[in-house]
């Protein structure tokens, strides 16, 4: 069978967003309930004059996109989670890329679009309300800074693309086994990070422009050595991209 095939492709998606859109759909509705009734009890405790309604919109926009793409993106491939159903997932006429593929799309671009309509939409209401009845505090509509906005997408894509991996990895309780590891992995580096520290402790590094010194004497010409930003692109794209190309690795492994 031809790895990728775009009308094959097409109908695999159409499958997956058809039996996942109602939980999704009725999963964002009960979470920006919740949300609501937060931002009401904030609007009920605060003056007028003093509440801002596009900052705590602002907080309420990443906790849900943060908490509820890492529970979608962990819930992927739920066919894998019982044997019957996963045979038939599994030798369905498609390929492994197509159906790995699917739920990255639906999970991570297709969660992110659906739910920012979503709480504009939301945002859009309760502002408009407010400054119906407070025509003395208008209130602006939410709005995002590019940059800052662009940094947490990144951070989004990096949870989403780990907890796709787990559940492609595991069939039982993903979301707390990824964590786990996760949390472990973290603990680990950090632990190394300090005994590094500590070994180096009496050796006082410091920056001045573009070189390193040590003790006093310049030692490493910083800008060619180690450069700031290549160590970003590592961290926010790099483990992205290693997480979804593991993803895709894993699901492969239980091809039949």
């Amino acid at each position: 069978m031809l790895q990728f095939n775009f009308k094959r492709f097409g109908l695999v998606i159409q499958k997956d967003f058809t039996e996942n859109i109602r939980i999704v759909l009725n999963t964002i509705l009960i979470f920006l309930f919740v949300e609501l009734i937060f931002l009401l009890l904030e609007i009920i405790n605060s003056t007028p004059g003093i509440i801002i309604l596009s900052k705590s919109m602002w907080i309420y926009y990443y906790i849900g996109l943060f908490i509820l793409g890492v529970v979608f993106a962990g819930f992927s491939f739920p066919a894998l989670r019982k044997t019957e159903k996963a045979v038939n997932y599994l030798i369905l006429p498609s390929s492994i890329l197509e159906k790995y593929l699917s739920f990255w799309l639906l999970s991570s671009f297709g969660f992110l679009f659906l739910y920012t309509i979503m709480f504009f939409i939301l945002n859009y209401a309760v502002v408009y309300i407010f400054n119906l009845f407070n025509p003395d505090y208008i209130q602006s509509y939410l709005y995002f800074d590019p940059d800052i906005y662009f940094n947490l997408i990144l951070i989004y894509f990096n949870l989403n693309a780990l907890y796709l991996l787990g559940a492609a990895t595991y069939r039982k309780v993903p979301h707390f086994k990824t964590t786990l590891i996760a949390i472990s992995s973290i603990l680990g580096i950090g632990i190394i990070i300090l005994i590094s520290l500590y070994f180096l402790k009496n050796y006082a590094f410091s920056y001045n422009g573009n070189k390193i010194s040590g003790g006093g004497t310049i030692v490493l010409p910083a800008e060619n050595i180690f450069p700031v930003i290549i160590l970003k692109y590592l961290v926010m794209y790099g483990l992205m991209i290693t997480f979804w190309i593991a993803g895709y690795l894993k699901l492969k492994e239980k091809e039949i």
